[in-house]
Order: C-alpha cells, then structure tokens, then sequence
C-alpha cells in the first residue's frame, strides 16, 4: 500500500497563498500522495489556475458559523450537529484518548485568553470539532501516515488534534 500524507488547509485553492498551491503541485510531482483537507471552502471566491494540475483529492470539512453576534450555546446548538457523527466515531475508537484531546483543547480556551477577566476562547472548540471530522476521514484510510499542516495557525491546531485522536505523527 502506497502511504499518503493528510495535508491541512486552512483554504485550499485561494489566490492570495499561490505558494501552497505551488507547494502541493510540487510536492505531487516529486511523486508524493497527498490527501487534502481544507477547513474552508470557496465559494464566491477566486480559485488559483494551477488547482486543475493538482491531482489530490480534496475533502472540504463542514462549514461552521461566525462566533460573532451569537451567543456560545446557540453557535454550538448549530454547528455541533455537523460533526456528531464523526466525534462519536472517534470516541468509540478510543475513549481515552478522544477526551485527553478534548481536556487539551478546553484548557487552551482558558489559558490562550487574553486576560483572566476575559472569556474563553472558543476557537480551540471550533478547531477541535474540526479535527475530529478529519481523524474520523483519516483513520478510515489506513494508507494515511501523517498529518501535515501549512502554516503555524488555526489549521495547525486542528492537524494537532487530529494527528492525536488518530494516533499519528504531524508536523508544520
């Protein structure tokens, strides 16, 4: 079986991070697998010319809804259901680990806060639902051997959680 590699995006094909695009193309004739897995999609907006030469498959996750203008509760009551069954996938496969990631993930709500008089932060939840979508697609797909995330940002946090909950290695 031919490995492949779980390469996280934050948005794959947008113009404005060519040299992602770039990178990939390379990367694939240098006879690389990879499998991409993009936490936005683009719709409405320009895509890069070179995505046509890419041949990757690429798995676009569950949008998810603004934090701004609504209350936590509500944006979870509405964005939780898109990612259920994956977590629930994943929690089976190993309890464990499943809620040492999640522990993780909470803890980073309230130690990236930028004071102690403010609230957590919720991005790690939002980045944390996202990567249990990408380690269920992943531990599916027994020819995936690494995870590998393209900035140090948002999509590197999830590509983090996800390498965890799917027991594999990651880097960015």
């Amino acid at each position: 079986m031919e490995r492949e590699i779980a390469y996280v995006l934050k948005a794959f094909g947008r113009t404005s991070e060519t040299f992602i695009t770039n990178e990939i193309y390379l990367l694939e004739q240098m006879g690389m697998r990879l499998r991409l897995f993009s936490l936005k999609s683009l719709a409405g907006q320009e895509r890069h010319g070179k995505l046509e030469a890419i041949g990757a498959p690429v798995t676009f996750l569950p949008e998810t809804d603004e934090f701004s203008g609504i209350n936590f509760a509500a944006w979870l009551w509405k964005n939780v259901p898109r990612f259920a069954a994956a977590h629930r996938a994943i929690y089976r496969r190993g309890p464990a680990a499943y809620l040492a990631v999640l522990r993780e993930a909470l803890w980073m709500c309230l130690a990236y806060r930028e004071s102690i008089f403010r609230l957590p932060r919720k991005v790690f939840v939002k980045e944390f639902l996202q990567a249990g979508y990408i380690a269920h697609e992943i531990v599916r797909r027994p020819e995936i051997a690494h995870i590998h995330a393209h900035f140090c940002h948002g999509a590197t946090t999830v590509a983090m959680f996800a390498a965890r909950l799917a027991n594999l290695p990651f880097s960015f």
